[in-house]
């Protein structure tokens, strides 16, 4: 009777004082994402285009709290069918759009988010970007940061 006991009392402190294994991945917490949008002026009136093929839509979500964006118009490689009538919807928005447009991108795609900028007579403005910090994709990985881009409207563009 006494094992039993001391073996009883041997599996319970091994129950409490034991942790969970989390074999490398991330810790389960009320931010599972740790998605920090940089801070934009005027936020409410602002537009957000997505370029390239990095995976960046999850981000999306994150950028109507604490306040909301326009939705994201997601315009890279497979949407440039110029004949589509949702690629029409988004360009004549970007076109229409009278305040800030932003490119958001994975740091290796730039040469994508030219590409959709200069498709509306956009470029980025000087020391415009900014990092979007996050789990999935953060600064340090392999293929780089997200970066969320400032555009303006090219000299002599209507």
């Amino acid at each position: 009777m006494r094992a039993m006991l001391a073996s009883a009392g041997l599996l319970g402190l091994i129950a409490l004082t034991t942790r969970p294994a989390d074999w490398g991945h991330l810790s389960w917490d009320r931010e599972l994402y740790g998605v920090r949008v940089p801070p934009i002026p005027r936020p409410d009136q602002a537009l957000v285009l997505m370029a390239g093929t990095a995976p960046t839509a999850f981000l999306i979500p994150f950028f109507s709290r604490p306040h909301p964006l326009h939705p994201a118009g997601g315009l890279q490689r497979g949407m440039w069918d110029t004949s589509s009538g949702l690629y029409r919807i988004g360009e004549e928005r970007v076109r229409a759009h009278q305040n800030d447009i932003y490119v958001l991108y994975g740091y290796d795609q730039e040469a994508s988010a030219r590409t959709v900028a200069g498709h509306f007579s956009l470029v980025f403005d000087r020391g415009g970007c900014q990092t979007v910090e996050n789990r999935l994709q953060p600064a340090d990985a392999r293929d780089g940061p997200v970066l969320l881009c400032l555009l303006r409207r090219a000299e002599g563009a209507p």
